[in-house]
């Protein structure tokens, strides 16, 4: 009996739902066409073109019914003529229904169809990758037909994953070695999104993003194998989470003409692609390629880390990057500026400015200044509880017909200009990045005491240094921010002889 008959299969694999999505009157009505038509043939008609969502034969005038029946006798005759997308739809809708030549057609045959008309047509319209191989699964699923994952297999064995299918594709990428995954699934599974180019990106050294991509797909597919040749699983099994049970859901996604839909059951699966540890390393794992990539080809070298990747794992993403890219030299520890901006301004000598020119309107500033003394006499009588009458004059208001005298530019070498940059509590943080513990929460316990932000006062830090010392004293790694290693020691000694 057809799927849409509502028929129970062994070990509840689905049951009948009359008000699921794609039943009801309508849905029924297209099945009991369908099956009246199920061995209607056409030996030839002219190709008429057929653009229509959620195409039914109701939809279809007299060229485009004589055209489709007659592609139809073809292609179930082996002959795979081309034709619109729409009529694949079409008998798409025939085949999940178990229409067939003779009425009615097996699970097994209808799976088959249903496969052999994505392989014909795939190339046509990428759309179809998004559809048939699930609806194909679906069949297996609900029909019990056994490996029921063998059309997503095959899916993935032509390198496509359609887009917001990656969950779906999951449990059979975690069953095979990464080698055979498409660089698509990696690139999803991390999160990854192509960075714009810069002068000293990839793109800027005529390296194509390709290349760095498939650098990367290429290292992943080698830890997998050495993490599997000791006994440690593959690389997913590092993070893998525990199994969470699927729930029931309708079967077909998108096709609405199903007759009373019944409900499958997937079986419980790893999520994956909600795991922080899975995005970190694979993520970082990609950036660590395209920094290979840049030192290969002249660029800036600061290698990542790859989050939550042990050093003989790095070693052997490292040594696959080298043989899919070529050696590169050995990464600096300093922070390098590449851009042409940067290298102009650290070849100019140190600019000297003048003290800056103070203009001010001395007239209003005397009205300025009454007006605030007379405020704050009425504001301390308020707030004493008794008027301004026989209060003491205010204070004379400052002489201002002289502009103020410039402040004297900061002395000595550039560490001791850089310290006098930073107020109390930059120089309470400096202190904190230069300890290395607890980073991010002492900041954070600083700037709330002090009523900031913790990024203020973090990034003054960078611009003083920048100003002074011609370089940045702390980079973000991961979600803390770092002292970089070169400047510990001389910033440690600077803030052991500043006076307290």
């Amino acid at each position: 009996r057809p799927l849409w008959a509502g028929v129970p299969y062994p070990g509840g694999g689905w049951a009948a739902l009359p008000s699921a999505p794609g039943g009801g009157p309508r849905a029924e009505n297209f099945v009991a066409q369908a099956r009246r038509w199920a061995a209607r043939t056409q030996e030839w008609a002219e190709p008429a073109a057929f653009l229509r969502y959620y195409p039914t034969y109701d939809y279809l005038n007299a060229a485009q019914e004589r055209w489709y029946f007659c592609w139809r006798t073809r292609f179930r005759n082996g002959d795979a003529a081309a034709t619109d997308t729409s009529y694949l739809f079409l008998l798409a809708y025939e085949l999940v229904n178990l229409v067939g030549p003779g009425g009615e057609l097996s699970p097994a045959a209808a799976r088959d169809d249903l496969m052999r008309l994505w392989r014909a047509y795939r190339q046509q319209d990428a759309v179809l990758d998004a559809y048939l191989p699930f609806w194909a699964r679906d069949l297996a699923l609900a029909h019990s037909l056994g490996d029921v994952d063998a059309p997503l297999g095959e899916l993935l064995d032509a390198g496509q994953v359609p887009p917001r299918s990656l969950a779906d594709l999951l449990p059979v990428l975690a069953a095979r070695p990464m080698e055979r995954w498409p660089l698509a699934a990696l690139t999803g599974l991390a999160g990854y999104k192509a960075r714009a180019a810069t002068p000293g990106g990839v793109a800027a050294t005529h390296v194509s993003m390709a290349s760095a991509l498939e650098a990367a797909r290429q290292a992943a597919a080698d830890l997998d194998v050495s993490l599997r040749a000791a006994g440690r699983g593959g690389l997913l099994d590092m993070f893998a989470p525990q199994e969470t049970p699927r729930a029931p859901r309708a079967p077909f996604p998108g096709a609405l003409y199903c007759g009373p839909i019944g409900i499958v059951q997937d079986p419980p699966r790893r999520d994956y692609l909600g795991q922080a540890p899975v995005r970190a390393a694979l993520s970082g794992l990609i950036r660590r390629a395209e920094a290979h990539a840049r030192a290969v080809n002249g660029g800036a070298f600061r290698r990542p880390d790859a989050g939550g990747l042990d050093a003989a794992s790095l070693a052997v993403v490292d040594a696959a990057l080298t043989r899919v890219l070529g050696a590169a030299p050995e990464p600096s520890s300093r922070r390098v500026r590449t851009s042409a901006a940067r290298r102009a301004k650290l070849a100019a000598p140190p600019e000297v400015s003048a003290p800056p020119v103070v203009r001010v309107d001395l007239a209003r500033a005397r009205r300025l200044a009454a007006a605030s003394q007379v405020t704050a006499a009425l504001l301390a009588g308020a707030l004493a509880g008794v008027g301004v009458a026989g209060e003491p004059a205010p204070p004379a208001a400052p002489d201002t017909t002289q502009p103020p005298a410039p402040i004297p530019p900061a002395s000595g070498a550039p560490e001791a200009a850089f310290l006098e940059r930073l107020n109390p509590l930059e120089r309470a943080v400096l202190g904190v990045l230069v300890g290395g513990e607890r980073v991010t929460e002492r900041v954070s316990a600083l700037a709330r005491e002090a009523g900031t932000l913790p990024s203020l006062p973090l990034d003054a830090i960078n611009l003083a240094a920048d100003d002074c010392l011609r370089d940045v004293v702390w980079e973000t790694v991961g979600d803390e921010p770092r002292l970089i290693e070169d400047w510990r020691d001389p910033l440690t000694r600077l803030l052991e002889g500043a006076p307290s």
